[in-house]
């Protein structure tokens, strides 16, 4: 059994732990960062306290994982959009081998296909842009 459900299972069955005295309280949201909230008659429910954070780390936890995917999905479309270019350029100047195509197309390296896209640019043919790539 993990942390969190051990501390789950002790608050729902000793009810020693389920409410603590508000100098006990302010104490461990000092130490711990945890905010357990206000109680009434100077006690406070830690059940609903820990029920709160495990939300909060839910909320936060779901928000970061969007902030990196659309960072993710930034990078992959910048790739994308670079190795779309270079086949655009090549295109102009000759057919497009398929496994050239494939090997454009699979690179993840933002820096390779920097260059690749420089030399499309300069190149004048497509042996003269795989020969130096």
């Amino acid at each position: 059994m993990d942390d969190q459900a051990e501390i789950t299972e002790l608050l729902e069955r000793d009810q020693t732990y389920k409410e603590l005295e508000d100098d006990t309280a302010d104490l461990i949201e000092i130490l711990t960062d945890m905010k357990i909230g206000n109680g009434e008659g100077g006690k406070r429910d830690m059940c609903k306290a820990w029920i709160d954070q495990k939300e909060a780390g839910r909320k936060e936890g779901k928000e970061q994982g969007i902030k990196e995917g659309i960072e993710e999905g930034k990078k992959q479309g910048i790739k994308e959009g670079k190795a779309e270019a270079i086949l655009d350029l090549l295109t102009d100047i000759g057919t497009v081998a398929a496994d050239l195509k494939d090997k454009i197309l699979s690179e993840t390296n933002l820096d390779i296909l920097k260059r690749w896209l420089k030399l499309a640019a300069k190149s004048d043919s497509i042996e003269a842009f795989t020969s130096a790539m």
